[in-house]
């Protein structure tokens, strides 16, 4: 286990070129801080990044171990293709949640009555792992939702599917940073926006990376629990105030990044060009531009292979 503490941390903000750049634009107290231990994984080599937070538990298994988080194979089996007749998809009606009308945090309020975004099953195909951007778990007990969901439904919520599910490409759906497997192809994609509330920036991170993914022709998967969550003391209304953006602001963001084409030709280019038009779309601020600026230049200096292919 490494440890980077604030001292450690201090000594990155000297460092030469866009890495200590990169480091010095990083807010303290903020959710996005984490962002340096991406570029650390990143630099130190890491094929998988697996996102968490602090009262995430992992499952035991039969043998009273901890259950294989990041994939060991060369594809994942019997995974479900879902087909959904909206632009976004509620992957929790097909994982089998124990309440009804259920959604993950992030997702459009507006769109929660409209039944296309549930989606239905019409495959069942293995996945190649080269193919895989990102993979979120389920979390039972006390899972990722917003604090509209933690007013008016009740807990736990338990998922009862054993099955894996491929988001459409013609949708979008949020992610977020608890118990998320980050592949290497998706590694640029970890960045986290500074300029919003910690309860924003990782659902903000989900829906910037997808139209990326859609050009490079990776995938998101929702997979069964893995981990349990045993939820921090929250002020749900004092959630509710730092969510706002959720609410107010990501109908429209969804359908903009699932419209959106790139002219850029370069992965960094158009990941540049992406954070540009939602900045001048008000979606974060200009300091985010100068941090998306900063991180690419920094995993140029550390030799981090973007994806070269965009998807046919």
């Amino acid at each position: 286990i490494v440890y980077l503490d604030i001292s450690e941390q201090e000594k990155w903000t000297k460092l030469p070129g866009e890495v200590g750049a990169f480091v010095r634009s990083l807010p303290y107290n903020h959710f996005a801080r984490k962002n340096m231990g991406f570029l650390y994984a990143i630099l130190r080599g890491a094929q998988f990044v697996f996102d968490f937070d602090d009262d995430n538990f992992v499952m035991k298994d039969s043998i009273g171990g901890s259950v294989e988080l990041i994939p060991n194979v060369q594809q994942l089996d019997n995974v479900w293709h879902a087909e959904v007749d909206a632009h976004i998809f509620n992957h929790h009606p097909l994982m089998g949640p124990s309440i009804d009308s259920s959604w993950p945090r992030g997702f459009p309020l507006d769109m929660l009555q409209d039944e296309r975004t549930r989606g239905r099953v019409i495959s069942t195909q293995n996945v190649p792992i080269e193919r895989v951007g990102v993979i979120q778990f389920c979390a039972n007990e006390n899972p990722d939702v917003d604090a509209v969901h933690r007013l008016t439904k009740p807990l736990p919520i338990n998922f009862a599917s054993s099955s894996t599910i491929l988001v459409p490409s013609n949708a979008v759906a949020p992610y977020n940073a608890q118990a998320t497997v980050h592949h290497y192809p998706a590694l640029f994609a970890t960045l986290l926006p500074i300029t919003v509330q910690s309860r924003v920036s990782d659902i903000w991170r989900a829906y910037y990376a997808a139209p990326l993914f859609r050009d490079l022709g990776l995938s998101l998967v929702f997979a069964p629990p893995k981990i349990v969550q045993h939820r921090a003391a929250h002020n749900y209304l004092g959630d509710m105030k730092a969510e706002a953006d959720l609410y107010f602001k990501s109908g429209k963001l969804t359908e903009f990044v699932q419209s959106w084409k790139g002219k850029v030709s370069s992965l960094p280019g158009r990941m540049e060009e992406l954070w540009i038009d939602l900045y001048e779309r008000g979606y974060h601020e200009v300091e985010d531009v100068q941090l998306i600026q900063h991180w690419l230049g920094a995993l140029a200096q550390i030799q981090y292979q973007f994806p070269l292919n965009f998807a046919k």
